[in-house]
């Protein structure tokens, strides 16, 4: 579901249930320029169609639902739109 997404072996993926039907996803660079040869590389990931195949997955059915998605601030206490 991860590779299919974007997600590849030098990001780190976590989850964390914050309550019913909520849950805080973190994904973080772990790749450094000895990785890639000293070239900046640029991934692009898919969190809409993963949070959509992750409410499939869970709820085992495919009926209409809604997903939201907000950006946070790095320490996830503040929406990353009302940062100045």
């Amino acid at each position: 579901m991860l590779e299919t997404n974007g997600f590849n072996g030098e990001m780190k993926f976590e989850m964390f249930m914050m309550g019913r039907n909520s849950i805080l996803v973190r994904v973080e660079n772990i790749a450094d320029i000895f990785n890639s040869n000293g070239k900046v590389i640029f991934q692009q990931v898919n969190i809409k169609e993963l949070a959509n195949q992750l409410f499939v997955y869970v709820n085992d059915c495919y009926t209409d639902f809604t997903v939201e998605i907000e950006e946070l601030s790095l320490t996830g206490n503040q929406p990353y739109s009302t940062m100045s």
